[in-house]
């Protein structure tokens, strides 16, 4: 019987994004202290601007549409921003993020 040990759902993705993102393995790397909201708060910047890139190499040159779909939550007004785009003749849906209205 083996033992897997389990850090949790967020050390386990920064250890899984620190192989790929260069920048993101050197402040998780020099941070000791991963359960401060600041650092957290800056490691998951650096995942997003990640991402965020990784979609723009993605769409390139190419064409895109802007999607946008407004909801309530909590008595707040939100819009969901998608894009959508081909890449060698098939199509692609991503997430970009909520906005606060």
């Amino acid at each position: 019987m083996y033992l897997i040990y389990i850090s949790g759902n967020f050390k386990e993705t920064c250890v899984l994004f620190s192989k790929h993102v260069p920048d993101f393995a050197e402040k998780f790397k020099n941070t000791t202290n991963y359960t401060s909201h600041l650092i957290q708060e800056q490691l998951i910047s650096l995942c997003t601007i990640s991402v965020r890139d990784t979609i723009i190499h993605e769409i390139g040159d190419g064409i895109f549409g802007v999607m946008c779909d407004e909801a309530r939550c909590y008595k707040e007004e939100q819009m969901a921003l998608c894009v959508r785009y081909t890449k060698y003749l098939n199509i692609y849906e991503r997430f970009l993020g909520l906005v606060v209205l």
